[in-house]
């Protein structure tokens, strides 16, 4: 056994390095099954291949990736994409939209061949696809057409494709949005969820249900999210055409069926505190799947973290499925047959897995695939605590909430001082961060640093009144609840409060930049990434989907436009960046339709402008999101060699 070295926090040697993000890992994102054969497809995005998104089939436990090399299979519609592909079960074909050329096709997996279904035109997006089971000539999905030069004035449809005519029909318009159309299993419904600006999807949302006919929608009926304001997502059908959906009126997001007209709530005892989906800013999501007429599986979320049970609709008994997959995204679960579920997570200690489980042995049940090449050794890994904290830092005062991670390495130990931290605060803002494996952060605990993801309020998995807490203070309730949790976890004796670095993406690089103003003292240094530095340049300068999420973040309805003024100009960093005393390193992709690039470098040169230290990188042909492989490995060097500078050297 090798001697444990004596070292500093954050010079350890880590068994993660760059090349890790770069080759040999993939994201596993949208799952797919085809139940009447048992055939799983799930997207893989590959950074070693620029980001390239393939779909991928598992037959008996084998492989075989059925996209040809010249189609990239993500979506673009709300910019953030989803619910690129769908199967269709009668000839066990794929439906899925590329991202070069925006058309949709009609893919043979056998034969590799791709039959185009649209028009080219690369100004109208596609996605979030849907087949009829008993007339598959029809592929209906949502239509987002930028024949504009005003993002703002994008109009979105459902429509409907003849695959034999390949001609485009509309079936609903004149709404901001919609989402989640889908067929009930005998082809005579249609559902859909849309809602208008301002309203983001987890505001107020409407869930609509159709009757279907040979390309055509009549008796248009609106069962949920219009008699109380709340936040309906995620409708899918049972086996015996009842439709389950989930619905926020009771302030947490909870399950609800729809049958013979009536809608009933499905009251799971112990778990109405507990939240059943997440925030839909990709098109697609699933977080629970019918198996049966009367089983559901689903995950929820409480304290950060993900559980998943088997539910009986009949009786709302249920049970633990007894699955160790902690955390989860997106397309996260499909039903494989009465007692198995497909299932994208990763594991309190593991990185994502696509995996089929039992519903009556539980487990990780058969790994279908790893993201990771190599898995990190549990001596290794972190884990995850849930922590609450008083908000000091806010005149609301109540409590916030994190993920805390203390540094861990069999090699090394270090007893003659507290670990330095890195704050990081997630996107969004309306998201959330989670109790699972994830990379970057380990990459940060092996080489001895502590780490804190902020739940900050505005955060979802807390309900919707916690949710709504940011309303009209987004740039100032955030990022003091970071400082608070530095507070807090200092007063327990768990890290440095000298030595303290923040970093976050999209809104976290926001609040990363907004940190450094607010808070000069708190932090060492700081990396932004995708960050967000003149709140009234974004608003002139973003996409439709988010162009109006930002204005209620930052003042109630009825504020003068001399004040929306004022509150721009305060809780912009680029208008106060001669406060920032400490270095900040600036990431941005090129091609951010949502965060422009522009951003970070006006930013970068004004806190030089007025003496500090700030630099920028930009990739070029990034996105919002990093995932082109050699940009990954990139930042994350870059990302170490910075902080170790400025918190350890």
């Amino acid at each position: 056994m090798a001697q444990v070295q004596q070292a500093p926090y954050g010079t350890w040697e880590s068994p993660i390095t760059p090349d890790h993000f770069a080759s040999g890992s993939v994201i596993l994102d949208q799952l797919d099954v085809n139940r009447s054969n048992g055939k799983i497809y799930c997207l893989e995005i590959r950074p070693a291949e620029e980001g390239r998104g393939t779909i991928v089939e598992y037959v008996d436990g084998t492989s075989n990736e059925v996209l040809p090399s010249n189609y990239n299979a993500l979506s673009q519609v709300h910019e953030y994409g989803g619910a690129s592909f769908v199967t269709r079960h009668s000839d066990n074909h794929i439906i899925f939209t590329d991202f070069e050329t925006k058309a949709v096709y009609d893919l043979d997996p056998n034969t590799g061949h791709a039959d185009r279904l649209v028009h080219e035109d690369k100004k109208l997006y596609y996605a979030d696809f849907a087949i009829p089971p008993n007339d598959q000539k029809w592929i209906v999905g949502i239509q987002e057409n930028h024949h504009t030069d005003d993002p703002t004035s994008v109009e979105n449809k459902i429509v409907a494709i003849n695959a034999t005519t390949k001609e485009v029909t509309d079936l609903a318009s004149g709404c901001d949005f919609y989402a989640f159309p889908r067929f009930s299993p005998d082809g005579t419904k249609l559902c859909w969820i849309q809602w208008n600006h301002p309203n983001m999807p987890w505001d107020n949302t409407q869930l609509f249900v159709a009757d279907w006919n040979d390309g055509k929608v009549t008796n248009i009926t609106n069962i949920a999210g219009v008699e109380i304001n709340s936040s309906v997502t995620q409708p899918c059908w049972g086996t015996d055409n009842t439709l389950y959906y989930v619905d926020d009126r009771t302030g947490f997001w909870q399950l609800y069926e729809y049958s013979n007209g009536r809608s009933r709530h499905l009251k799971l005892s112990g778990l109405e505190d507990a939240e059943f989906c997440f925030t839909d800013f990709f098109l697609g999501a699933a977080s629970y799947t019918p198996l049966s007429p009367d089983t559901i599986v689903s995950f929820y979320t409480k304290n950060g973290t993900y559980q998943s049970i088997v539910i009986d609709t009949k009786t709302c008994n249920y049970r633990e499925l007894q699955c160790p997959i902690s955390d989860i995204l997106t397309s996260a679960i499909k039903a494989v047959s009465s007692t198995a579920v497909a299932i994208i997570g990763s594991t309190a200690s593991s990185p994502q897995v696509l995996t089929v489980v039992d519903i009556n042995e539980g487990g990780l049940g058969q790994v279908l695939k790893h993201s990771a090449a190599t898995q990190l050794p549990e001596d290794y890994v972190s884990h995850a605590t849930h922590v609450t904290f008083p908000r000091v830092a806010s005149s609301e005062g109540g409590e916030a909430h994190g993920l805390f991670l203390l540094p861990k390495s069999p090699k090394y130990k270090w007893d003659q001082s507290l670990p330095p931290l890195i704050v990081s605060v997630h996107g969004g803002p309306t998201c959330q961060a989670g109790s699972g494996f994830y990379l970057r952060d380990q990459a940060l605990t092996t080489r001895g640093y502590a780490v804190l993801q902020v739940n900050y309020v505005g955060s979802t998995g807390y309900g919707k009144k916690y949710r709504q807490l940011l309303d009209g203070h987004w740039g100032v309730s955030d990022i003091a609840d970071a400082v608070s949790a530095v507070d807090y976890l200092a007063n327990q004796g768990l890290i440095d409060r000298q030595r303290v670095g923040l970093t976050g993406h999209s809104a976290g690089g926001f609040l990363t930049m907004q940190g450094m103003v607010r808070y000069p003292n708190v932090w060492r240094t700081a990396v932004a990434e995708s960050g967000i530095s003149d709140l009234k340049r974004l608003m002139e300068d973003t996409h439709k989907f988010e162009c109006r999420y930002l204005q209620p973040l930052c003042w109630p309805n009825g504020t003068s436009e001399e004040e929306q003024e004022r509150i721009l100009l305060e809780r912009s960093p680029i208008h106060h960046c001669a406060k920032i005393q400490r270095p900040i390193l600036c990431f941005n992709g090129t091609e951010d339709p949502i965060v422009p690039q522009n951003q970070a470098n006006t930013f970068v040169k004004t806190v030089k402008q007025t003496g500090g230290v700030a630099e920028v990188v930009l990739y070029e042909g990034e996105g919002h999101i990093f995932a082109k492989g050699s940009s990954l490995k990139d930042i994350e060097a870059r990302r170490y060699a910075w902080f170790r500078k400025y918190l350890v050297d």
